[in-house]
């Protein structure tokens, strides 16, 4: 029991570490990162329903 304490403390302290060295979120880390999303394909949209009298029944 002890042994997995102490690996479960330890491997917490590197996560703990770990996260600290991370990069500073008060910046914007991607600019524009919005513009290089796909666009959405609005024809296709009705499609996302299913076709009407085919669901539920049985």
């Amino acid at each position: 029991f002890n042994m997995v304490m102490a690996l479960s403390v330890a491997f917490s302290g590197v996560g703990v570490l770990v996260i600290a060295m991370l990069d500073d979120t008060t910046h914007v880390l991607i600019p524009d990162w919005e513009d290089d999303l796909p666009q959405a394909d609005v024809a296709n949209e009705g499609q996302l329903r299913p076709a009407v009298g085919v669901v539920g029944d049985d």
